[in-house]
């Protein structure tokens, strides 16, 4: 199968989240990356990610649309459209929708998201 260079987001794989919906757009299956990844999430109003922290990946969400309340380590801030967020790794991290519209970001993991990195706490 040929890799993609470029992809849309009505092709990506959509896969259940601790943060809602997840379309992956970039990954090693999708496009050979084996660095980082690149998702967009979607949360419902109302809605929020578990509370997680990862051991190896690190984390910049990227806020499309939406308003959002973002707790890293403990200290919770608000955050829309146009914001960037960076959670460390080994941060502990929980992202609510507070919005009445869905919650859009895109989440670029650095190495490769892997789900057994991610610990619920």
């Amino acid at each position: 199968m040929m890799k993609k260079l470029i992809t849309h987001a009505s092709e990506g794989v959509k896969v259940p989240d601790i943060c809602g919906l997840a379309i992956e757009l970039v990954n090693e299956e999708i496009s050979n990356s084996t660095n980082m990844s690149l998702a967009l999430i979607i949360i419902d109003s109302n809605a929020s990610s578990q509370q997680h922290y990862h051991l190896k990946t690190e984390e910049i969400y990227y806020i499309l649309d939406g308003e959002a309340l973002i707790e890293i380590g403990g200290q919770a801030t608000r955050v829309g459209k146009g914001h960037s967020i960076f959670i460390p790794v080994g941060k502990i991290h929980k992202i609510t929708n507070i919005g009445k519209e869905p919650l859009r970001f895109i989440s670029v993991d650095s190495p490769i998201f892997d789900q057994d990195d991610v610990f619920i706490s």
